[in-house]
Parts: structure tokens; C-alpha cells; sequence
């Protein structure tokens, strides 16, 4: 199994796991508004894997070329969620020493701000980041 392989099974598990909180007694029409950002000069693929606006899936979507962002809107019965990063195809990747930052907001408030930098064989592997609402 590679490497891809385990982080998005790694990724399902907690993301699933914080999603599973869900209630229907949540008020109607309230929402959490999320925006994650990707930004740098990471020249390979990436893709991003998050927890999709119902807080049942996953999305898993280009996060290339930055910078990346997308703004999703959560349900209130969805009490948390969590995005991961990673180097997408093995013959797409950056160089050594590339960096990428991953911001993740909710409104003005910043939830997550870090910057991680490309292994010597060029991947970028951002484990998952969760958090609850």
C-alpha cells in the first residue's frame, strides 16, 4: 500500500470520526462557514481531502496550482471537521526545500496558520488537521 494510500485511509478514519457527532436537534439554518487556504511555491500535484459541507463524505480535490482556496459551509449538526494535504502523484512531485502554508479560517478568527516544507524527494504530506466547531 503506498504512502497516498494510507494518509487518505488515515484521513477517512478522523475525519469520519469528528463528523460523527452529528445530532438532528441543531437549529435550522445556522451554518460554519470555513475557508481553507494553500499558499507557497510547491511546484508538484496536490490534493486536498476534507470533510465534505453534510459532514458524512469526504472531498477530495486538486489543491493545485496555488494558491488554492475553498470556502465551505457547514451545517450546525456537523461539530467538527478537518482537511489533509498531500503530494498527489509520485510522478508530479516538487523539489526539495518547497514549502506550502495551510491556513484554515472561520470568519476573521484563524483556526490553523502552518508551514511545512518538501521532504528531499520533493512530498509534501500534511497529516490530517481537525478541529471541532
Amino acid at each position: 500500500m503506498n504512502r497516498k494510500a494510507i494518509l487518505r485511509i488515515v484521513s477517512i478514519l478522523v475525519l469520519g470520526f469528528m463528523a460523527c457527532g452529528c445530532t438532528d436537534d441543531a437549529p435550522a439554518g445556522n451554518t460554519h462557514q470555513i475557508t481553507y487556504e494553500v499558499t507557497g511555491n510547491f511546484s508538484g500535484k496536490l490534493s486536498a481531502v476534507y470533510t465534505s459541507p453534510n459532514g458524512n463524505t469526504l472531498v477530495d480535490e486538486p489543491a493545485t496550482p496555488l494558491p488554492w482556496a475553498k470556502q465551505v459551509t457547514y451545517d450546525t449538526k456537523v461539530q467538527g471537521a478537518g482537511i489533509s494535504i498531500v503530494s498527489s502523484e509520485p510522478a508530479f512531485l516538487g523539489s526539495a526545500g518547497q514549502t506550502i502554508t495551510l491556513k484554515i479560517s472561520a470568519g476573521n478568527k484563524v483556526l490553523h496558520n502552518q508551514s511545512y516544507t518538501a521532504t528531499a524527494m520533493g512530498i509534501i504530506n500534511i497529516p490530517t488537521v481537525a478541529f471541532v466547531f
